[in-house]
């Protein structure tokens, strides 16, 4: 909330109100709420397959903040809750996924930047406990971090993907050599994309490398997005910069056995790193473009076209720039785009938010979706629907979809009474921006 407390939310689908909860409230502040304003104290949350909510965050560096729902799918009561003990002293970067068996992974760096180690744990259905299953990437002997893109997760497939950077120091300048990983027993063993094993935890040496780079010679930006398409192939995206200045996105893709990679967008103004959806044997950019000091537009691109690749502008914002945010489980399962907006600015990130979902026809021929629901977070002005349809590119006439529509002026959140003041305006439930290092 406007005071730091990290916020829960709970909605009915597909456009049921929501109803928000402060876990800044929990018994012993496991937490440690108020959020740090430090753009690495992220959150992270995620529903097991019994349904009891996740949440871990507030973190840079630090021991273990985790809390977990007292009964599935709800979220009025919340317990302090403990993972393995061993390496949770100095945690960053927390990130959960559900497997496709069901389990639920937990990952996080263990350590520092320039010297930190990526680590898989494991809960997995009916347990009640968590399980270390490896240390994945060893970060400290030779002193290179991996930082990890979003984990992609195939269920078709039973396959869970990574891709990763390598950064000997603090300066994000030193990023380099895109590096793959997938598994296909829930994290337990890795291989390499021509299918051979991996030994764990990987190093720099025997990392499956399959984009080497000069530091500083592309100016990776690390984690960035990870999707997998229709077809198993995963697509990676990195904002990247130059020394003149000049912004843009590299796509790093698998295409049969051979890599590629193609640079985007070189002359528009990045407004933050890029994310990657994909479905159907296409992958798309979600990306936000800087309008001017104070708006942004967020663009859907469909990658692996070339220099004419389709694109549609979703919406307009209300700041400058914004790094998309989505529910990988509902385009998973239902082929709907769930995307986390700005809807009115604040200061210090306390302005609110609001979800927009992607019709289901959205990601099959040529982007022929339309928007079809804004459900607001919480009061507030919605981000501006777009005047027109010219407002795209590479369309070639068609009408593309239409703007998201902004909420009524006012809109009610049902904030669940937490023992703090209840006429609080609430926000976005956690930050959607994750740091440089």
């Amino acid at each position: 909330g406007p005071d730091g407390s990290p916020l829960v939310g709970r909605r009915r689908l597909p456009a049921g109100a929501w109803t928000m909860a402060d876990r800044g409230d929990v018994a012993g502040n496991p937490l440690a709420a108020p959020t740090v304003a430090d753009p690495h104290n992220v959150y992270a949350i995620a529903v097991d397959a019994e349904g009891y909510v996740h949440v871990a965050g507030n973190m840079h560096a630090d021991p273990l903040r985790y809390v977990r729902s007292v009964r599935p799918g709800s979220i009025d009561e919340w317990t302090a809750a403990t993972m393995v003990g061993a390496e949770e002293s100095s945690v960053t970067y927390p990130a959960f996924i559900r497997a496709p068996d069901g389990a639920l992974l937990f990952f996080y760096r263990d350590g520092r930047s320039g010297g930190g180690d990526t680590i898989l744990n494991r809960r997995a259905p009916g347990s009640g406990t968590w399980e270390r299953v490896a240390t994945l990437i060893d970060g400290r002997s030779s002193g290179e971090n991996a930082y990890i893109q979003r984990v992609a997760v195939d269920m078709g497939r039973s396959t869970i993907h990574l891709s990763y950077v390598w950064r000997a120091d603090e300066d994000p300048a030193s990023n380099r050599d895109v590096s793959y990983a997938r598994s296909e027993d829930g994290g337990r063993t890795w291989l390499a994309s021509d299918g051979s094993a991996l030994t764990l935890p990987m190093t720099h040496d025997t990392a499956d490398i399959v984009l080497a780079t000069d530091p500083g010679s592309l100016q990776l930006v690390n984690q960035g997005g990870l999707a997998v398409d229709g077809d198993g192939y995963p697509h990676a995206v990195f904002r990247t910069s130059s020394s003149a200045g000049a912004e843009g996105v590299l796509h790093v893709w698998q295409e049969g056995q051979a890599w590629r990679h193609e640079p985007l967008l070189t002359d528009r103004s990045i407004g933050g790193r890029p994310a990657v959806a994909a479905t159907d044997g296409a992958a798309y950019l979600v990306w936000t473009e800087r309008d001017d000091a104070q708006r942004s537009t967020l663009w859907l691109t469909k990658l692996g076209a070339g220099p004419s690749n389709d694109e549609v502008a979703l919406a307009r914002l209300p700041v400058a720039g914004w790094e998309p945010t989505f529910d990988s489980v509902a385009l998973a399962e239902r082929k709907e785009l769930h995307l986390l907006l700005p809807a009115t600015v604040g200061t210090d990130g306390g302005g609110t938010g609001a979800v927009a979902t992607w019709d289901p026809a959205l990601l099959g021929g040529a982007l022929g979706g339309v928007i079809r629901r804004r459900t607001p977070v919480c009061s507030g002005r919605g981000a501006r629907p777009l005047p027109s349809p010219a407002a795209h590119r590479g369309w070639q006439g068609r009408k593309p979809p239409r703007g998201l529509q902004p909420p009524r002026r006012r809109s009610s959140c049902d904030r669940r009474p937490t023992g703090g003041d209840s006429r609080r305006r609430t926000r976005v439930t956690a930050r959607s921006r994750r740091s440089w290092s």
